[in-house]
């Protein structure tokens, strides 16, 4: 898992950097060999007319899936950030169990062909 972070409309400080790497390695401690770069995109929306407008931009890219996109709007960029982390890393639990779940099934036996007998017994009973 390699982390890119980029910012837009202001500096990138070492302390902003720091946080934004330590959350998402935090967040993403459970798949670490499952997913490939984070890139994470900060940027001021609105410039200096203030408002909320702090954006946080993940995209992970999960080997064999499409590449999982998260956008979050705020105020504070550090929640901006939190909560697009929080969301990125439940989309992230969510393809890998999808993809576990996937897989167990193969195992045991429950090829689509066999599913499609299972659903064809059900129908022929109606």
């Amino acid at each position: 898992m390699e982390v890119h972070l980029l910012a837009k409309q202001f500096p990138l400080t070492p302390a902003l950097r720091s946080y934004a790497e330590r959350r998402l390695r935090y967040a993403f401690s459970f798949a670490r060999d499952k997913v490939g770069d984070i890139v994470v995109r900060l940027g001021d929306i609105n410039g200096p007319r203030g408002g909320q407008d702090m954006q946080c931009h993940i995209l992970v890219a999960v080997p064999g899936r499409p590449t999982l996109v998260v956008r979050d709007v705020q105020d504070n960029l550090y929640t901006a950030i939190d909560r697009a982390v929080k969301r990125a890393a439940y989309k992230v639990r969510q393809a890998v169990m999808q993809r576990r779940s996937l897989e167990r099934w193969g195992r045991r036996g429950m090829a689509k062909g066999r599913r499609d007998t299972l659903h064809d017994d059900a129908d022929a009973e109606t």
